[in-house]
């Protein structure tokens, strides 16, 4: 019997948005149950300068990948 398992692997479409310094889009593969929180550190982002979009729909830094999707990073602060 087959199904989907913690340990499957997910296609991430990142997309970056206004005051993320104009990175280009990128796709990752994470494990099923991964928290986005633990994606920004690897893409150079804090989680406290950022808000993330799942498929069009604001979510929490601890939220779960439960299946492939898009990402979109928008920054919420820049210095100056």
């Amino acid at each position: 019997m087959s199904g989907a398992t913690e340990n499957d692997e997910l296609q991430v479409r990142v997309v970056f948005g206004p005051g993320c310094g104009g990175h280009p889009e990128t796709d990752l593969s994470v494990k099923r149950g991964t928290s986005l929180r633990t994606l920004l550190p690897g893409l150079g982002l804090f989680v406290e300068g950022t808000a993330l979009w799942w498929d069009g729909e604001p979510v929490p830094s601890d939220f779960p990948v439960t299946r492939n999707g898009r990402l979109e990073i928008v920054g919420t602060f820049s210095g100056g």
